[in-house]
């Protein structure tokens, strides 16, 4: 008979992480996009957002070049990037300008569909390349975002704390 590896995305495990930040913590981040749509962010908020979306490319440029298409989720990440980039450029709150920022929002969502379903479709060798210190430091990343602006992004700053203790309780 073959061997054959155990895989688990429980509570806890590193995909049940990964899967958190790709459906959940990403979902939050977007939602407050759409709460702030009608100005956009300040430009020391925007470069905060863009920092932290850096360092998340970042952390998946140190994986393994292997198994789980690295290149594949690099580049939909930095396409995300600049996606929210251009969200933000859109200056002002007429309604064109909150038109335009509505359509580089539904990119948004569109991208990070595409991100998900990436990572979704590679789960068993994306948990066996990276480990919990990988969701952790991505999880860390986002939560530097409501950490300066709490009330800017209150959804995503419930979220973070909601899966941490989740996490909490599961270890």
């Amino acid at each position: 008979m073959a061997y054959e590896e155990t895989f688990t995305a429980r509570q806890g495990s590193v995909m049940w992480g990964i899967n958190t930040f790709r459906s959940f913590l990403l979902d939050k981040l977007l939602e407050d996009l759409a709460r702030l749509e009608a100005a956009g962010l300040k430009p020391e908020q925007c470069e905060l957002v863009q920092k932290c979306l850096r360092s998340i490319i970042q952390e998946f440029d140190k994986c393994p070049d292997k198994g789980f298409a690295k290149p594949i989720l690099r580049e939909q990440l930095i396409k995300f990037q600049e996606i929210y980039v251009k969200w933000n450029l859109i200056d002002g709150s007429t309604p064109v300008n909150r038109a335009h920022r509505k359509a580089e929002l539904k990119k948004l969502r569109d991208r990070k569909r595409k991100i998900s379903r990436k990572i979704g479709k590679r789960q068993r060798e994306f948990s066996t390349e990276v480990d919990r210190q990988f969701f952790m430091t991505l999880w860390d990343n986002l939560a530097t975002i409501p950490s300066q602006y709490p009330q800017e992004f209150k959804l995503l700053s419930v979220a973070i704390q909601r899966s941490r203790n989740t996490l909490s309780k599961a270890t």
